[in-house]
């Protein structure tokens, strides 16, 4: 697969990256950027265009991190069908998309100083993880 493509976030949302991303929580641009989209789609459940594009990550300097074997897992489970591999656009849009949602609700999070953010994202994605059927997972 050939990587030449980028990704973006909305421009709208690029501050919550980059303010989330002073503190230690997540080594990478592509850590936070994969927790957004895991939070996107299996909390918030919504996907939402990007309006302006502003260039956040390059996935080929990332190819091998687990970020983004996280990143092409959600596309293949949104799509059902691991071609999307092959399809680089169609990859980094789901993804974009997801992510789009997810930050918002993670700087909100974020800002919420009633409660440790470290803890409570975790306690989030633990509970939304648990609750996917794994039986709906076609196999075959």
């Amino acid at each position: 697969m050939s990587d030449d493509r980028r990704v973006y976030v909305d421009s709208t949302d690029f501050s919550f990256y980059q303010e989330i991303l002073k503190d230690d929580y997540f080594k990478k641009n592509i850590d936070l950027f994969a927790c957004a989209a895991l939070v996107g789609k299996y909390v918030i459940g919504k996907s939402k265009s990007i309006e302006k594009r502003k260039q956040y990550l390059i996935p080929s300097h990332n190819s091998n991190s687990e970020s983004m074997i996280i990143l092409k897992c959600l596309a293949i489970s949104e799509c059902d069908d691991v071609n999307v591999l092959s399809d680089p656009e169609k990859l980094y849009t789901i993804c974009e998309g997801y992510a789009r949602t997810g930050i918002k609700q993670i700087y909100e999070w974020y800002t919420d100083r009633t409660s440790d953010f470290e803890t409570h994202l975790a306690e989030v994605l633990l509970k939304a993880f648990s609750e996917i059927d794994l039986g709906s997972i076609n196999l075959d």
